[in-house]
């Protein structure tokens, strides 16, 4: 959210990151929020683990919300 990524280590990750078309291409955050529950869901991590999924409760909401909407 702080933008602290350089351009040079956003391209080395970006070939990993959600290619959903409503998110803004400035919003990175989203695009890495998104692309990790893309990937969470693909290795079939329990829904309910996202509660504690980082020590931030805000993170994991949002990470939980985000979740509802990808359909695999």
């Amino acid at each position: 959210s702080k933008d602290k990524l350089s351009n040079r280590d956003w391209d080395r990750i970006l070939g990993f990151t959600s290619d959903i078309f409503q998110i803004e291409k400035w919003d990175k955050c989203k695009i890495l929020s998104f692309g990790l529950v893309e990937y969470l869901k693909k290795i079939d991590i329990n829904f309910e683990e996202l509660n504690n999924f980082t020590p931030y409760k805000k993170i994991n909401l949002l990470l939980i919300c985000i979740w509802g909407k990808i359909k695999l």
